[in-house]
């Protein structure tokens, strides 16, 4: 783990995923529960004081030509970070909630929710939330699907990234007929991928990608697999894949399959946004760190 963070920082510098590679030796002096509990107060705390605050600090409001209505984001970078932000907070709620006040658990899903549609009208996080839910209920209620979907779990990441790279590739060459509607449903996320795609190679240890041409923001690249791909190389984006495929495989276990749900959740949409991989924004990263410790004493529900 160590040469394989010195060498991605060596080739692509600084960022967020790198903490991957760090978390398993610092997350199990502390307790991955302890510290997903301490983030969502804080992340809670945060969240909803910017956004109370949000009309003196400025936001950046959105038209949104499709439905004729504003987005706004509240304080935010831009709509879909609050809605990350909204979802996160609510996966914490429904995953601690033996651990916090039921009122407190609930009115943050409502009001996270409530905010979701009325504001910042993100399809992503309203979908994940509705899929989480559903999830959550399945896998806290039956356990007879464990032994057949395990194994689809270990693989789940790498099929997405296999998927990703595939269709874009696909709409590179040929951005039409089923590849332009599924661009359309992805707000035109195949063809960014397809932009930088032509611009850089994939290889092995990533390169520093230029998202401005002649002075303009071209836009970002949402996908996070195939942003990791190409940013951070061949070699630890499948390393990084293997860990979180290995992790879904280990959270079928009762002891863990709380956590399923919304790591399960989180790496769905990182098809469309590039958050599974940022400690930031995916809290549930610490929990890696646990299971790859083997240290259940401290992800077991209380």
């Amino acid at each position: 783990m160590a040469l394989l963070f010195l060498l991605t920082y060596r080739h692509t510098g600084y960022d967020q995923i790198l903490y991957i590679y760090l978390v398993p030796f610092i997350v199990p002096a502390v307790g991955g529960e302890r510290l997903l509990l301490t983030d969502f107060k804080v992340r809670t705390i945060v969240t909803y004081l910017i956004i109370i605050l949000s009309p003196v600090l400025g936001t950046v409001n959105m038209f949104n030509a499709s439905t004729g209505r504003w987005r706004y984001s509240l304080g935010f970078y831009n709509p879909n970070s609050v809605s990350t932000m909204l979802l996160m907070i609510a996966m914490e709620a429904i995953v601690l909630r033996k651990l916090l006040p039921q009122w407190l658990a609930w009115s943050v899903n409502i009001v996270s929710f409530i905010l979701m549609v009325a504001f910042t009208q993100s399809r992503t996080s309203l979908l994940i939330y509705v899929a989480f839910l559903g999830l959550q209920m399945l896998f806290e209620h039956e356990d007879r699907i464990f032994g057949k979907i395990k194994w689809i779990l270990a693989v789940f990441p790498l099929l997405l990234l296999a998927f990703s790279y595939f269709v874009t590739y696909k709409y590179m060459h040929q951005p039409t007929g089923i590849y332009a509607l599924l661009n359309s449903l992805l707000s035109n996320r195949l063809y960014l991928g397809s932009y930088f795609m032509e611009r850089y190679s994939v290889n092995l240890w990533g390169q520093q990608l230029n998202f401005h041409h002649n002075g303009v923001e071209v836009g970002t690249l949402d996908n996070g697999y195939l942003n990791t791909l190409l940013r951070k190389g061949l070699i630890p984006t499948v390393v990084i894949t293997v860990i979180i495929g290995w992790a879904l495989y280990k959270l079928c276990k009762p002891k863990y399959r709380k956590y399923l749900a919304p790591i399960l959740c989180l790496v769905l949409v990182g098809v469309t946004e590039n958050i599974p991989f940022r400690f930031g924004y995916n809290a549930f990263l610490i929990l890696l760190a646990v299971l790859i410790n083997n240290k259940s004493r401290e992800v077991e529900a209380k």
